[in-house]
């Protein structure tokens, strides 16, 4: 993991439509089942969640993409 964050990966949906949004999938962490996105601040942990990315797209037939955001802004 990068010691800090310079941009943010994620694997995204195409909705029907122009929309978009982004995956997740309910993974079981310290013994508890959550919803984990598929969002990832290095190459390595996006790499690791392709395979749940890839089952979700041909579980739901959605086209899916993988996307990097980069030029962060501060907020608070």
């Amino acid at each position: 993991m990068p010691a800090k964050i310079v941009e943010l990966w994620a694997w995204v949906r195409e909705d029907d439509g122009d929309g978009e949004g982004i995956l997740a999938s309910e993974m079981v962490l310290d013994g508890r089942r959550m919803f984990v996105p598929l969002v990832g601040a290095d190459r390595a942990r996006i790499e690791s969640y392709r395979d749940v990315a890839y089952g979700i797209a041909a579980s739901t037939g959605h086209k899916i993409k993988l996307m990097r955001f980069s030029n962060a802004e501060v907020i608070e």
